[in-house]
């Protein structure tokens, strides 16, 4: 659409009776028993699980722990190359330019 254009119509208007779907009011008895069965299953599952199952998450744990430590060691590593750059080049740049200025008079 430009502003040179003719003016388009408008579009319509919505209409006043808008279907609204029924829905039943809430039966809060039904779902507090729902509620109540669904801690009971749970409980009876926790249960049931035999005890070697616990070192299954210590384990992973360790797992995950061990790959996050060799990112970081990783990560530090790198970082200390990158200021050990930074330190050498603010030392050597006095030098450098220096340097440049001589070979610059010697032309």
């Amino acid at each position: 659409m430009t502003p040179f254009g003719p003016v388009p119509e408008p579009p319509p208007a919505a209409p006043i009776d808008i279907p609204v779907p029924e829905v039943p009011a809430a039966n809060f008895q039904t779902i507090g028993q729902q509620i109540g069965l669904g801690i009971q299953q749970a409980e009876a599952v926790a249960k049931a699980a035999p005890a070697w199952f616990d070192w299954i998450g210590d384990l992973i744990g360790k797992i995950v722990g061990s790959l996050l430590a060799l990112v970081l060691a990783i990560i530090a590593k790198l970082m200390q190359i990158i200021n050990v750059a930074w330190a050498t080049a603010d030392v050597a740049l006095p030098v450098v330019t220096e340097m440049r200025m001589l070979l610059a008079g010697l032309r």
